[in-house]
């Protein structure tokens, strides 16, 4: 699970309410560490959301991420790891929206 903030561009409505919300991720940059790989990339996401003077909305969004997970690799070891979006919540209101992404890394 990693969670993050998402911030609604000043040129959309402010969200009253999230309806719903998608992800997919892509990894930038992997180092391994003794038992460990750390990673860095991007959520790219969509939101529909509800506002006060609009009705409903979406937005494409991008959320940068620093996550670390447990392996059982060397240092000089070269991983090429994949990731997946198994569901992404959006919560929040106004600008700031929080976003916790159940993550399947391969």
């Amino acid at each position: 699970m990693v969670r993050t903030l998402l911030s609604i561009p000043e040129n959309l409505p402010e969200a009253s309410r999230v309806l719903t919300s998608s992800a997919s991720a892509e990894v930038t940059d992997a180092v391994c560490k003794n038992g460990s790989i750390s990673l860095k990339g991007s959520f790219y996401v969509t939101v529909c959301y509800t506002t006060v003077e609009e009705g409903m909305k979406s937005a494409k969004l991008e959320a940068p991420f620093e996550t670390e997970v447990s392996a059982d690799v060397s240092p000089d070891y070269t991983a090429k790891p994949a990731i997946f979006c198994e569901y992404a919540v959006a919560e929040g209101s106004g600008r700031d929206i929080e976003l916790r992404v159940c993550t399947v890394i391969y």
